[in-house]
């Protein structure tokens, strides 16, 4: 509703200045107010539970849709659009430019939300896991005689790699794994982890935004507002041990 209140508002505003109707109706209206949204992640727990349960029952692909989602927090599209070519070995950064998606069954490789290319780092821990992931890819397609594409799909289930996995397949199998171990069982919660995650560690919101593919910081702070409420806290009981010492210790105990 505040969505088709803004855009009326902007094409009757735009009406007025053309001369075309004399006032803006919309002005005499009040949109619903705005809801903050509730976010729900996974612990670091559960995310290792997800991915040794994947690694268990042999969909690999699935294990490294997870590390991944977990440690870059890309966008199911994203994930999906990556190819081999997008890592930076030397570097150790995923280059996040493109998002797939399928419209009446047409599969299609655009742009990211934002339209915005980004570079995310990499541990040496995911590194490994990524490069055993691509040894998993050619040990599959030499097993049934295939070559890998030039350039294949990081997350793919077909032989050579051409093939990239769906965005609702994903989230799908997703479900179902989050399922069986009784975890919330929604894909986008990965990004929300790599979110709460980044912010719980003292990471700065513009370089949490960056990570997540936010074109302005203040969605990140809106969304994230729960984690930096705790940072806040956080911050406070430093503060106020820096001043008062012991006193504010046992006010905060007393609280």
């Amino acid at each position: 509703m505040r969505r088709h209140h803004a855009l009326l508002h902007a094409a009757l505003g735009r009406a007025v200045k053309w001369g075309v109707v004399p006032s803006n109706p919309v002005d005499r209206t009040t949109p619903p107010g705005l809801r903050r949204p509730i976010v729900t992640a996974p612990s670091v727990d559960d995310v290792q539970r997800l991915i040794a349960e994947a690694e268990r029952i042999g969909d690999n692909v699935l294990a490294c849709a997870v590390a991944l989602g977990a440690v870059t927090g890309a966008r199911r599209g994203e994930l999906c659009a990556l190819r081999w070519s997008d890592i930076d070995w030397d570097r150790r950064v995923v280059r996040i430019a493109r998002s797939l998606t399928v419209i009446k069954r047409q599969v299609t490789a655009g742009p990211t939300k934002t339209h915005q290319v980004r570079l995310v780092a990499i541990d040496t821990v995911l590194e490994a896991f990524l490069v055993a992931r691509r040894g998993q890819q050619e040990e599959y397609a030499a097993s049934i005689g295939a070559q890998l594409c030039d350039d294949p799909y990081v997350l793919s289930r077909t032989a050579d790699g051409a093939g990239p996995c769906l965005p609702d397949g994903l989230t799908s199998a997703y479900g179902r794994l989050a399922s069986r171990l009784g975890i919330s069982g929604h894909l986008h919660e990965l990004r929300h982890f790599a979110a709460t995650t980044a912010i719980a560690a003292g990471t700065d919101v513009r370089t949490v935004a960056g990570r997540l593919g936010h074109a302005d910081p203040s969605v990140t702070l809106r969304v994230y507002a729960h984690a930096l409420e705790q940072r806040d806290r956080e911050l406070g009981a430093l503060l106020g041990e820096a001043v008062l010492g012991t006193k504010s210790r046992q006010q905060s105990e007393w609280t």
